[in-house]
């Protein structure tokens, strides 16, 4: 499948990004980032991750929505991102 990543800065200037298939359609939009370094960080980290299914958990917020968290690749296995589904 293809995708591509659109970054983008929110109003409050901090930065987001959204992974979309190839029509264009939005699969996944990230959390705020206070920086574009830590927002493509981010964009590296789902691109590392999201093939090895050990490493995110899908889930389902209370409103319904399905989302998901990728662990960190530290020994701790702190969950440090979050990643709603569009």
């Amino acid at each position: 499948m293809t995708v591509s990543y659109e970054l983008s800065l929110a109003s409050n200037g901090e930065f987001r990004f959204v992974l979309k298939d190839a029509t264009g359609k939005g699969l996944i939009s990230s959390e705020l980032y206070k920086s574009k370094t830590s927002a493509l960080n981010g964009i590296a980290s789902v691109q590392t991750n999201s093939a090895n299914e050990q490493r995110f958990e899908r889930l389902v917020a209370k409103n319904g929505k399905p989302y998901f968290q990728f662990k960190s690749g530290e020994p701790s296995g702190d969950w440090n991102q979050s990643f709603l589904c569009q």
